[in-house]
């Protein structure tokens, strides 16, 4: 069995150019802007940055838990290769199993 380096694996998350909006009275205004990031099996990614730069709602889009008023206007967000934006909640909920130790 031969073990690939590091840097060759497929990334387990990937998201790709994520916006997130919330929308209100007045309109909706950006929360996230272009956010990319690619996290590998074995890896750890922490997210830093100043008060209300995003770093909350990023996680929460991760795991499908936006407030009712916050959407995710754009982007791609892979798990696995599969397209978690477009799984519903049944299917998001086995996906991300599968994946526990």
């Amino acid at each position: 069995m031969s073990v690939l380096p590091h840097a060759s694996r497929a990334p387990v998350l990937q998201v790709t150019d994520l916006d997130i909006e919330i929308r209100g009275a007045n309109g909706s205004f950006a929360v996230v802007s272009d956010m990319n990031l690619s996290v590998r099996a074995g890896e750890t990614l922490c997210i830093v940055g100043e008060s209300g730069c995003g770093k909350s709602m990023t996680a929460l889009s991760l795991l499908r838990l936006l407030p009712e008023a916050a959407q995710v206007a754009s982007g791609k967000i892979l798990i696995d290769g599969k397209d978690f934006l477009a799984m519903n909640q049944r299917q998001s909920r086995i996906s991300t199993a599968s994946r526990s130790p």
